[in-house]
């Protein structure tokens, strides 16, 4: 054990590899959506499917909102 503050343990966690059991998508599947949002025929409920999360969750991505992950790689 050592003391850390909050940032500092989310970053050691991600970089470990230890991302909450509530987590459907792993950093990689994140970066390949934000590509595929780039894309002027993505379709959400197309990317929803594919990563077997919601629409509103891949809605959230696009706004920027679900992405606090990305930070830390």
């Amino acid at each position: 054990l050592e003391w850390m503050t909050n940032k500092d343990n989310n970053i050691h966690s991600y970089k470990n590899g230890r991302i909450s059991g509530n987590t459907k998508l792993s950093i990689p599947d994140l970066k390949e959506i934000i590509e595929a949002l780039k894309s002027p025929n993505c379709v959400i409920k197309e990317l929803a499917n594919k990563y077997n999360v919601s629409p509103l969750t891949i809605h959230a991505i696009k706004k920027g909102r679900n992405i606090k992950r990305l930070a830390y790689v």
